[in-house]
């Protein structure tokens, strides 16, 4: 290649840019859901701590051959019951979509193959 680099040199480095990507895509749809996230208010007698969904949120990147996942959710049992009411998760998807497709567009190819936002709750 004229850069001195050989394919699967140039391969890697794509890779490793799409897996930038996808984690700085990721990092920002957990922080936007987080924002979005309701937060139950107790009385202070009830002894019961609000935000526990919010905190729970998070997301993670993996790569596996040619694929490149992320995955932002929550492991609290009653989140998939929050978003089915509040359609909090799903409404920063809406939002957020454009903008981490065109951070991938940036790498120069089409975003479609390379986003695969998966959600877990």
């Amino acid at each position: 290649m004229s850069n001195g680099k050989t394919v699967d040199e140039v391969l890697n480095d794509i890779k490793a840019q799409a897996l930038d990507v996808m984690e700085q895509g990721c990092t920002m749809l957990e922080a936007d859901t987080k924002l979005n996230c309701p937060v139950g208010h107790y009385p202070p007698s009830s002894g019961r701590k609000g935000g526990t969904l919010k905190r729970s949120i998070t997301h993670e990147v993996s790569q596996n051959g040619d694929s490149i996942v992320g995955a932002v959710g929550s492991n609290v049992e009653y989140a998939p019951y929050v978003e089915w009411r509040k359609h909090f998760f799903s409404a920063t998807i809406d939002k957020d979509q454009g903008q981490i497709e065109s951070m991938f567009e940036k790498l120069g190819g089409d975003s479609k193959w390379l986003l695969l936002l998966e959600i877990i709750l």
